[in-house]
C-alpha cells in the first residue's frame, strides 16, 4: 500500500510538472518576439566542397530583386523557431556541380529550424546558430528535388525601433548519400528585418548577454 501511495504521488507530481512546463512553453511562444524579414540570397552550388568558396563570378547565383522571406518566433529568451523560403536562378555559364550551366534554371528552397542565440544584446543584436532541415528544388539535369539537413550561423543587428538587418550563411546537405551527394550547397542571405514589440529606441541601448 505504501508503494502504491508513493507511485500515485509521483504520478501526480509528474503530471503537474508536465502541465506547468507545457503552459510555460505555450506562454513563452505566445509572448515571444516575432521577427519578419525580407532580403536577398546567394547560392553556391559548384560541387567543389571547400574549394573556391568565394568564386563570385564563376559560382555565385544572385538576383537583383528580393528573393528571401524569413520569419522567427521566440519560445524562450535565447531560442526561436525559424522559417524561410527563397527563390533563385542558376544563370547560363555558372558552375553547377562541376559542370558549366548551358541554360538558366530555377531554384526554390523552403527551410525550418531552431535558432539559438550564443551572444545577444537585448533589442540590439544577436549572434546565433540554427540547426534544421528543408526541401530544395533545382531544375537541373544533375539534381532535382532533395530533402536537406541544414546548419547555419548568422547575426541580427537592430538599428532603430526593431528595424535592422540579418546576415546568414547556411550549409545544406542532401539527405540521400549525405556527404558525397551533389545536392549539397551553400546559401548566403542578407536582408532587412523587423522585430515586433521592440522597446529599443536607438543603437547601443541594451546590455550584452552570453547564453
Amino acid at each position: 500500500m505504501k508503494h502504491n501511495k508513493t507511485s500515485l504521488i509521483a504520478l501526480i507530481l509528474f503530471i503537474a510538472f508536465t502541465n506547468s512546463a507545457k503552459a510555460q512553453f505555450a506562454n513563452n511562444l505566445a509572448n515571444g518576439n516575432l521577427v519578419i524579414g525580407i532580403g536577398w540570397n546567394v547560392v553556391d552550388d559548384n560541387g567543389q566542397k571547400f574549394e573556391n568558396l568565394f568564386d563570385m563570378e564563376g559560382s555565385w547565383n544572385l538576383l537583383t530583386y528580393p528573393t528571401v522571406l524569413r520569419v522567427e518566433k521566440g519560445f524562450t529568451e535565447a531560442a526561436s523557431f525559424v522559417f524561410s523560403g527563397s527563390y533563385n536562378k542558376y544563370e547560363n555559364s555558372k558552375i553547377i556541380n562541376n559542370d558549366i550551366q548551358t541554360e538558366s534554371s530555377s531554384f526554390y528552397a523552403f527551410d525550418f529550424g531552431i535558432k539559438y542565440n550564443f551572444v545577444s544584446s537585448s533589442e540590439v543584436f544577436d549572434i546565433y546558430g540554427v540547426i534544421g532541415g528543408g526541401a530544395t528544388h533545382r531544375a537541373t539535369s544533375s539534381v532535382g528535388n532533395e530533402a536537406t539537413a541544414n546548419l547555419s550561423i548568422g547575426m541580427n543587428v537592430y538599428l532603430y525601433k526593431g528595424l535592422g538587418i540579418n546576415i546568414d550563411a547556411a550549409s545544406k546537405f542532401g539527405v540521400e548519400d549525405f556527404w558525397k551527394t551533389g545536392s549539397n550547397y551553400t546559401q548566403y542571405s542578407m536582408g532587412l528585418i523587423y522585430k515586433a514589440n521592440s522597446s529599443k529606441k536607438y543603437y547601443g541601448e541594451s546590455n550584452m548577454k552570453f547564453n
